[in-house]
């Protein structure tokens, strides 16, 4: 057979046309699907959120009037990111599941295979909508998440605590040198309105001794220039500053800024964040965290559930698409109940992996790493003794 040939063979067989007539079918498939179970997983988890906390939202307040309706619809709009990040692998898998069991059903993976594409090259859409997925995810996670946990705290904490001005107590951070930075109340600010806390200490180990900071309140003043994240680079404008130094010689001084270096608006907001829900943290502040508290198993863990927990997209069509696949037509639901049974020991290892890990009990890179070599290396195995 001449090159010629060979090239005209692996085309006719799809290797060499990614977008395809037959790609775009079942890549059609796969999208129509995967939005179908997505908008049904989170709109049963809306419903159930609102369901259950409805009368709460909406009782009256002690000064009179209600919580307003914007800042329920703001939190429902804005609870939707933080749910596609978690139950994105789930609806991957169904929609894989669904376009396998489809062309099974209707005889199309028959005809397929009759025609010499193999397996793979009928379901590389699939694992490439999977791929696409946890790109999504990450981007997401990455750009957008700050923005949309911001803005559902906010309106949350109305709907909670009947109020405009969000509160957090006792925000410490801290760095690697022992150095701590507190605010006995920190409020995020918004609406117009900057940052600023109130009850600052700060401690800081100096080559001769110590040096304590206190202050009453604390305002953030932005020096950013264009293009720059306005709160990030700047100083806090401190009232009642008052900075002791204790050594050899103790001395007490009106001091009126506290530089950016040791505390920012983000990293405040990040720390709060890490009590309350560690898994609205972005890879970017689970670093700048880690950084500053090298001893927390917490972050070392958590930064690699971050860059394995979008895997799982690909991973679960790994384990389920091939035990659809091998089934016959008239088997397809047994297929899928396999698959699901597969997933249900994945998710199970993982679970049981990352709350040792986050105990501190197991190795980070263990404990996060070790279901997805394993079961994703069992999946490429199936994948390559799929019929031909």
């Amino acid at each position: 057979m001449t090159v010629d040939q060979t090239t005209e063979t692996g085309r006719r067989r799809g290797w060499f046309r990614p977008f395809g007539r037959l790609d775009l079918y079942v890549g059609g498939l796969f999208l129509s699907s995967f939005a179908t179970a997505l908008l049904a997983m989170v709109g049963l988890f809306l419903l159930l959120e609102f369901s259950s906390k409805l009368d709460d939202y909406l009782e009256p307040w002690e000064g009179g009037g209600h919580a307003p309706l914007m800042a329920l619809v703001e939190y429902l709009l804005w609870t939707i990111p933080g749910l596609f990040l978690q139950l994105a692998p789930f609806a991957t898998l169904a929609a894989g599941l669904f376009t396998a069991t489809h062309l099974q059903r209707t005889n199309e993976t028959v005809g397929v295979l009759s025609a010499g594409t193999s397996s793979l090259s009928l379901l590389r859409p699939v694992l490439l909508g999977g791929l696409l997925v946890a790109l999504c995810m990450v981007g997401l996670r990455e750009r957008g998440l700050g923005i949309c946990v911001d803005r559902k705290e906010a309106a949350l904490d109305i709907l909670n605590n009947q109020r405009y001005e969000r509160t957090y107590r006792n925000i410490l951070v801290r760095d690697q040198d022992g150095n701590v930075v507190r605010l006995a109340r920190y409020h995020p600010g918004g609406g117009g309105e900057g940052p600023r806390g109130e009850g600052l200490t700060a401690t800081f180990q100096e080559r001769d001794g110590w040096m304590s900071i206190e202050a009453s309140s604390a305002r953030w003043v932005s020096t950013a220039d264009a293009g720059e994240y306005p709160r990030d680079t700047g100083y806090w404008a401190l009232t009642d500053g008052v900075r002791h130094r204790l050594g050899r010689e103790q001395t007490q001084e009106a001091v009126f800024r506290l530089e950016a270096a040791s505390l920012t608006p983000t990293l405040a907001s990040a720390a709060h964040r890490a009590r309350a829900d560690s898994q609205d943290l972005s890879l970017a502040e689970v670093r700048a965290l880690e950084r500053r508290d090298v001893n927390n198993v917490l972050y070392p863990t958590l930064r690699q559930i971050h860059l394995t927990f979008p895997l799982a997209n690909l991973v679960l069509l790994l384990i389920g698409l091939p035990l659809v696949m091998r089934q016959p037509r008239s088997r397809a639901a047994g297929g899928i109940a396999l698959a699901c049974l597969a997933c249900l020991f994945y998710f199970s290892a993982d679970f049981v992996l990352r709350a040792l890990g986050l105990q501190g009990s197991l190795s980070p890179l263990l404990a996060t790493w070790l279901p997805i070599l394993f079961f994703g290396s069992l999946g490429c195995v199936a994948f390559a003794n799929q019929d031909t």
